[in-house]
């Protein structure tokens, strides 16, 4: 849609007047738009606001404006603004948002401190078979690579190598903890994974000696004065963590359902600009980490096109969901004018209004569900309050 604006030379600032200080094609200046100062751009946006407000249309995103310099010294501007695309929102206390699946409690205190107590673990070389538990020093190496095999190590039946940078396959991983126990340093080993034939060669067996659980470890964790304050830290973060994993199943389950009830389209142009700003936050990260997008494309095994592809397809999700959250808001009657707090309010207005069911179609309680008193649930951040750029 187009809105004409007339700017007169009083609005425009003194020491900008005659230097076309608009973003604007003049006819003077060529096709190519010159810089917006800040003052400028404020008193442009005013008046183009005014006029959408006067035309009774809601503008999205930003406006693409010309300018036509008049006789007595004023701007005329036209603005082709993006309308907000128009959203059927069904009742939300008519929509039924079905948790197929409930999300997996994080660990608890007992198994956090576990965890803590390997990491805390010192080691000691043994002549002995390595078993479960242990640390394995090796070599792995491709059959007939010309390369000298890195040294990685390995807690026999864990899930990960223990190695900076180094990402094995479950497959790898699978075979090195059924051909690791029982060896020992200078023994050898024959295994296959993901279809290549592998010699592994091991140089030494650790045992771990966990420490433990009393006041002086829980000193060592974080300086707590005793193992209790620390056991009763770890519950506490544990029913925390708890709570907000519940609640980012339930927000993600009822904006997928309220999407799928009422589909939303992304505009081409909001998408557009979503899109080369997070390909510009992109090429930023990358030069804070002292890398290019090329070297970085290289390293990853990736090409421009599928880095595009998820940066689009990221775009277009989020702006969907945030004009779905923008529809909410209006029709609960949600009247903030900052973005993230009015969708915040908005998507606690839908959690709280749909009805929640089970993996069984059993009725779910909400407050139960987060542990949480009834009236005080706060659903987690919505995507538009946790960026998640691309990596």
């Amino acid at each position: 849609m187009d809105l004409a604006v007339e700017v007169p030379p009083a609005q425009i600032p003194a020491a900008l007047r005659g230097l076309a200080p608009f973003a604007l094609r003049l006819p003077a200046e060529g096709d190519e738009p010159r810089p917006l100062p800040p003052a400028a751009e404020t008193a442009l946006l005013d008046l183009v606001e005014d006029a959408a407000a006067r035309s009774g249309v809601r503008p999205l995103g930003r406006a693409d404006v010309a300018g036509t310099p008049t006789g007595d010294g004023s701007l005329r501007v036209t603005a082709r603004v993006e309308l907000r695309p128009p959203i059927a929102l069904p009742p939300l206390d008519a929509v039924t948002v079905s948790l197929t699946e409930l999300p997996a409690d994080p660990p608890d205190a007992d198994a956090v401190l576990e965890l803590l107590r390997g990491r805390f673990a010192t080691l000691s070389d043994v002549d002995r078979p390595a078993a479960r538990g242990d640390v394995v020093r090796f070599a792995i190496a491709v059959d007939g690579a010309s390369k000298p095999a890195p040294v990685l190590r390995y807690v026999i039946g864990s899930a990960t190598l223990l190695a900076g940078g180094v990402a094995a396959a479950p497959d790898l991983v699978a075979a090195l903890a059924e051909s690791l126990p029982g060896l020992r340093a200078g023994d050898t080993a024959r295994l296959a994974a993901a279809g290549v034939r592998l010699t592994v060669t091991v140089h030494g067996v650790q045992e771990r000696h966990r420490p433990p659980l009393d006041d002086a470890f829980a000193g060592l964790v974080d300086a707590f004065e005793t193992i209790d304050d620390l056991r009763d830290t770890l519950r506490h973060r544990h029913e925390h963590a708890t709570r907000a994993v519940r609640r980012y199943a339930v927000r993600e389950a009822v904006l997928d359902t309220l999407l799928a009830a009422a589909p939303v389209a992304a505009p081409p142009a909001l998408v557009a600009d979503e899109v080369a700003r997070r390909r510009r936050w992109m090429t930023a990260r990358l030069l804070q980490e002292g890398t290019s997008l090329e070297a970085y494309l290289e390293a990853a095994g990736r090409t421009a096109e599928d880095v595009d592809t998820e940066i689009r397809t990221a775009a277009v999700e989020r702006i969907r969901r945030q004009l779905l959250l923008d529809a909410v808001a209006a029709a609960a009657g949600i009247t903030e004018p900052d973005d993230d707090r009015r969708r915040s309010q908005a998507l606690r207005a839908a959690v709280s209004a749909v009805r929640l069911t089970g993996p069984g179609g059993e009725r779910l309680d909400l407050a139960a569900l987060v542990g949480a008193a009834p009236g005080s649930v706060q659903p987690a951040p919505a995507p538009h309050e946790q960026e998640r750029e691309p990596a």
